[in-house]
C-alpha cells in the first residue's frame, strides 16, 4: 500500500521528490518483504515437500490441508485473530497445497 500512495503523489510533489520513497520503497521493504515471506511460507513448505518425497505421499489429502494449515498459522501469527485473514490465508494455502500436487505430488518418491 505504501507504494501506491507514493506513486499516486508524484504528479504533486515533482519528480524528483516523489521518487526518493519509491527508491526506499524498493530498496528497503522488497527485500525484506521477500525475506520474510520465504521463511514463513518457504521453509515450512520445503520441509513439508521433504516429508512427502521421503515417505512417497502421493495424496492430495496430505498436501491440501497441510497447505492451508501452513496458512492458517502464518495468518495466525501475523494478525492474530483477524479471521478474515486466516480463512483467506488458509485457503491460498490449500491452493498452493494442490497446485503442487498437480506438479510434484502425483509423482513423489519416484
Amino acid at each position: 500500500m505504501p507504494v501506491f500512495a507514493a506513486i499516486l503523489s508524484l504528479p504533486y510533489r515533482g519528480f524528483p521528490e516523489g521518487l526518493g520513497p519509491i527508491v526506499a520503497l524498493i530498496l528497503f521493504f522488497l527485500p525484506i518483504t521477500l525475506i520474510f515471506t520465504c521463511l514463513l511460507s518457504g521453509m515450512p513448505s520445503a520441509l513439508v515437500i521433504w516429508l512427502g518425497e521421503s515417505f512417497r505421499i502421493r495424496s492430495v489429502l496430505f498436501y491440501a490441508p497441510v497447505g492451508a494449515a501452513i496458512g492458517a498459522v502464518i495468518a495466525g501469527g501475523i494478525f492474530g485473530t483477524l479471521l478474515e485473514m486466516d480463512v483467506l490465508l488458509a485457503l491460498a494455502g490449500c491452493l498452493a497445497g494442490l497446485a503442487y500436487w498437480f506438479a510434484a505430488g502425483l509423482d513423489a518418491g519416484r
